[in-house]
């Protein structure tokens, strides 16, 4: 891993100053050089070095402040990071993820994206990476607090959606979906807009999750709220 004296400067102090990470690695070595990046960041870390620890942490009140998970793939115990972010985005946990791995194939960072991961850092990497990355997923998760389109509520700060005063559950990616077609009012969105907003510009993953993502949306909030624009994308009806 690189490690440059340059890369420990501060990199968003406004932001990631005063956050509570919560770091699943089972490597002390990485852990510990985290630990002292973070720190010069005025970030307070939690450290777990299972799947399983992570979660008794998570459920304690001293863990109910995290805003962002880093999380390895490869853990000692019986679950695998891929096992704890499935659990966490099927009980309702919408807490950033992001994933440092030195699994990172193709297939292995399209995986974690479906799971629900925020983004996907690649063994070996620059602390400075890590900073940015990190300060991005923050940014977005603390942005704008209210979208309102018709029926549909969108509240940025609560990441909660209600249609016509009900609450939709939504995963992270269909709540991110719905963020970027509620923004962009009556624009037709690509999908390729789609998956450069919401998966990023150099995500590997293909346009066919987006449909997917589309149909999942359309079942929660009813199909005529999204049209399909033939040869264009996508728009959310008013």
């Amino acid at each position: 891993m690189s490690l440059l004296t340059s890369e420990l400067t501060l990199a968003s102090p406004g932001l990631l100053q005063g956050s509570h990470l919560l770091v699943v690695d089972d490597d002390p070595g990485i852990a510990n050089l985290i630990s002292t990046v973070l720190d010069r960041e005025g970030v307070r870390a939690t450290f777990a070095s299972s799947a399983e620890q992570a979660q008794e942490m998570l459920a304690s009140p001293g863990c109910k402040d995290v805003a962002a998970i880093l999380l390895d793939v490869n853990l000692s115990g019986r679950k695998t990071g891929w096992d704890l972010l499935e659990e966490l985005r099927r009980s309702g946990d919408e807490t950033p993820v992001l994933f440092i791995s030195a699994f990172h194939t193709l297939e292995e960072r399209c995986r974690g994206f479906e799971l629900g991961a925020d983004d996907y850092i690649a063994k070996p990497f620059h602390m400075s990476e890590m900073i940015a990355r990190i300060t991005a997923v923050l940014r977005r998760s603390r942005s704008l607090p209210i979208l309102e389109r018709g029926p549909l509520r969108l509240d940025l700060i609560r990441r909660t959606v209600t249609l016509d005063g009900r609450e939709v559950l939504l995963s992270q990616r269909e709540f991110e979906l719905l963020r970027v077609l509620m923004s962009s009012e009556e624009e037709v969105l690509s999908r390729q807009d789609i998956l450069s907003e919401i998966w990023g510009l150099n995500s590997p993953v293909t346009t066919n999750v987006v449909e997917v993502q589309i149909g999942r949306l359309r079942k929660k909030i009813g199909a005529s709220r999204i049209q399909t624009v033939v040869g264009q994308g996508y728009r959310l009806q008013a």
